[in-house]
This record gives C-alpha cells, structure tokens and sequence, in this order.
C-alpha cells in the first residue's frame, strides 16, 4: 500500500517503520493480553495453535496500519 500510495522513497521507509513498530507492539500486546500463556516457549514447542493464532494478530494488524496509510 505505501508503494502504491507514495512517491517519494522516504515516505515510504517511513511507514515501512510506523508498520513494523504496529507488529512489535501487536506482539507484546498480545504477550499482556494472555498472561498465563507465554507465546515464545509454545512457539518453540511447536504449537501450531499458537502460531496461527499469532498470525492473524499479525495479519489483522497488517490490514490496520495499511487502511491508515494516506
């Protein structure tokens, strides 16, 4: 979407930053929102569950930050 939208190379870096600062955010996130649940250590176990489950965090985020990219 910032591609799609900018013109300048800048611009472009500067929301390929606020997107991934929005995705690292997400994930602590949803670190605090599950406290019994520590996503590292069942990711490393191999719970798909888990995986998918923080995908689509990633992914409803993703959509998020790019409808706010003008």
């Amino acid at each position: 979407v910032a591609a799609y939208t900018n013109t300048s190379i800048w611009f472009m870096m500067i929301w390929f930053a606020v997107g991934y600062v929005c995705l690292i955010a997400a994930y602590w996130i949803f670190e605090l929102v599950t406290p019994g649940l520590k996503v590292s250590e069942h990711l490393q176990k191999g719970n798909t569950a888990i995986g998918i489950l923080l995908c689509f965090v990633f992914l409803g985020t993703s959509f998020a930050v790019s409808s706010l990219i003008v």
